[in-house]
C-alpha cells in the first residue's frame, strides 16, 4: 500500500488528465503531480518509483488534451485531494 497515493495519482492523471503532444504543461504536470504525491507520502518514495510515475504520466499526457480548467486546476492542486477534486468523473463516483 505504499504506493496507493502515487498509482491514484497516475490513475487520475492516465484517465482525466492526458495532455495532448503540443501541450507544453505536460512537463509541469508530470513533475508536479509526482511532487505533491511524494510529499504527502513524506518523501518515502523510491526515486525509481518517482521517475516511473514522472514517465507513465508523461506517456499519459501526450495521447488526450485536457480541458484548460482541468489543468489548471491539477497544476494548483497542493494535495491528493485537491487533485481528485480537479476530476469531475471522480467527484461524481
Amino acid at each position: 500500500m505504499k504506493n496507493a497515493t502515487l498509482i491514484l495519482g497516475l490513475g487520475l492523471c492516465t484517465f482525466a488528465l492526458g495532455c495532448g503532444d503540443s501541450n507544453p504543461k505536460c512537463d509541469e504536470l508530470a513533475a508536479h503531480v509526482t511532487k505533491v504525491l511524494s510529499t504527502e507520502k513524506g518523501g518515502d518514495i523510491p526515486q525509481e518509483a518517482k521517475d516511473k510515475a514522472t514517465k507513465d504520466i508523461l506517456g499519459a499526457c501526450n495521447t488526450e488534451a485536457p480541458p484548460a480548467e482541468l489543468l489548471d486546476c491539477a497544476l494548483k492542486a497542493d494535495s491528493k485531494a485537491a487533485l481528485i477534486a480537479c476530476d469531475p468523473a471522480v467527484k461524481a463516483e
